[in-house]
């Protein structure tokens, strides 16, 4: 499938406009963020958060005009390109020391590129950079410190998989519309035996509640995890790591890991080999202050994850059919309009009947038991 030039952009755009029933586009033309029966998780998720908004960004491919400053979304793109070599090289770091010098080595030379030295010379900038070179120390010290405890290693790094990949494949789905394949790539992928551990970097704040996941907008890390299924891998966790420092004089008491950790003791001793002794652990969030197991929100039992696993096959395939059928309504969920680039694009702010999709009365129950609902109706139609 060809992307759309400037103008068919345009008249896509002016007939959609036109149409009575505007939020329907029936050309498949316009669907570009589907290209040959594959989609990417991402989009998935950017569909759950607002139909509108992925058809903006995903298929008419809208950007924001360069006006040759630093965008927010740098910062991140920063420590995350850093955070890959680092963890590449974590067997040359011994102390906060050899620590530090190899993140200012790596933070330099990334500085180095084109894209950023144009700015080097401003005053701004040069404040700036020297924060979030800081700030990357921190970030780095923390995954060595917690390498040191912890008998999960680092097995791969920016690992795509999709149709076009070798050995991941991607995940096939079902759909009304025929077989897709969701693609994607994984930050860092961490194995202990034959578990292993999905880690995504994330320089904003980090809100993944079960309602979210229930609703399409934090499923990724899940999804994920299902291409590393057919590999013979079994799973230990899928978390969220952030990558930013307040800088305060009180230390961050967030894990560094944040997620779901399957209810295995020796899956969380491998995770924190200090944790069972200490009934505390500041890699992930397994610990009530009285130093009980937290299993009510932050441990699923195995047969729990693997619903999880399931659940996000099942709401993928629902976006991919409503994606297909040209879907694009402004139907945001919770705060999603906040941040929003293309809001000048749609009406849904200045309309007295927009209302955002907000679900908050959500546990793991009600996610076990939509699979397991799903299950039961394939099952009954099967026999019938």
């Amino acid at each position: 499938m060809n992307r759309l030039n400037l103008q068919e952009h345009i008249k896509v755009l002016d007939n959609l406009l036109k149409k009575e029933d505007k939020f329907k586009i029936q050309s498949e033309n316009t669907l570009l963020c589907i290209n040959n029966k594959e989609i990417s998780a991402t989009t998935l998720e950017s569909y759950y958060s607002c139909p509108f908004y992925n058809f903006a960004k995903g298929s008419l491919k809208l950007t924001e005009k360069d006006v040759g400053e630093v965008k927010t979304t740098e910062k991140g793109t920063i420590l995350h390109n850093l955070l890959e070599i680092f963890v590449k090289r974590l067997d040359q770091v011994t102390d906060k020391i050899s620590c530090d010098k190899l993140t200012d080595e790596i933070f330099d030379d990334i500085m180095k590129s084109q894209e950023y030295q144009k700015f080097a010379s401003k005053p701004n900038y040069v404040y700036l950079f020297a924060r979030l070179k800081q700030e990357a120390r921190q970030i780095a010290y923390n995954i060595f410190t917690s390498s040191q405890k912890s008998l999960f290693k680092p097995i791969m790094f920016e690992q795509p998989f999709g149709a076009k990949c070798k050995d991941l494949k991607g995940i096939p789905l079902h759909t009304d519309v025929g077989l897709y394949n969701v693609r994607g790539k994984v930050d860092r992928v961490d194995a202990y035996k034959d578990r292993i551990r999905i880690i995504d970097y994330k320089s904003g704040e980090i809100k993944s509640t079960p309602s979210q996941f229930y609703v399409g907008k934090k499923l990724q890390l899940y999804l994920y995890m299902n291409a590393f299924l057919s590999s013979g891998y079994k799973p230990a966790g899928a978390y969220y790591s952030p990558i930013n420092i307040a800088f305060t004089s009180s230390e961050t008491k967030d894990a560094l890991l944040q997620g779901k950790t399957v209810d295995i003791d020796e899956i969380i001793n491998a995770t924190d080999t200090k944790a069972s002794q200490e009934k505390y652990s500041d890699i992930i969030n397994v610990y009530k202050k009285d130093g009980s197991l937290n299993k009510s929100s932050a441990l699923l039992s195995e047969s729990e994850f693997y619903d999880y696993l399931d659940y996000s096959k099942l709401i993928a395939v629902n976006a991919i059919n409503e994606i297909s059928s040209g879907f694009i309504q402004p139907t945001p969920y919770d705060d999603s309009c906040k941040y929003c680039k293309f809001n000048g694009m749609c009406d849904f702010c200045v309309n007295e009947d927009g209302k955002v999709r907000k679900i908050d009365s959500i546990n793991k129950e009600t996610i076990i038991n939509a699979v397991k609902n799903s299950n039961d109706t394939k099952n009954k139609k099967e026999q019938d």
